[in-house]
């Protein structure tokens, strides 16, 4: 669920899930990024497609997700790209969590390419 809120002339959009907000969800998930890595990289993949990080004070296109991970998240950006792909590839085959989560997420980076 969206909920927008205009501050003077600003209109933040910030994207809740179960009350929390995506920038919440993903700040909490960071501490725990190897023992959680597919519920973080599913929040960075809706944070960064919802441009949630604008709610954070950052701009809604490529380089201010760039920003906001590098500043923001203990893993830094190349980590959320990497975990954003698996991500993609696990909505994309239909393939469960248990399964990635089986095999870690250095492996599944090294792997997600050859999958089609």
């Amino acid at each position: 669920m969206a909920v927008t809120t205009k501050q003077g002339t600003t209109t933040t959009t910030t994207t809740k899930v179960g009350g929390k907000t995506l920038i919440d969800k993903v700040l909490n998930l960071d501490s725990q990024a190897d023992s959680a890595f597919v519920e973080l990289a599913a929040a960075l993949y809706r944070t960064k497609k919802a441009d949630a990080q604008v709610s954070a004070g950052y701009t809604g296109d490529p380089a201010g997700f760039a920003a906001f991970c590098d500043d923001k998240l203990k893993i830094g950006y190349r980590k959320s790209q990497y975990l954003i792909g698996i991500y993609e590839k696990v909505l994309e085959h239909n393939i469960t969590h248990d399964v990635i989560e089986a095999i870690g997420w250095s492996k599944a980076k090294e792997i997600v390419p050859y999958i089609d």
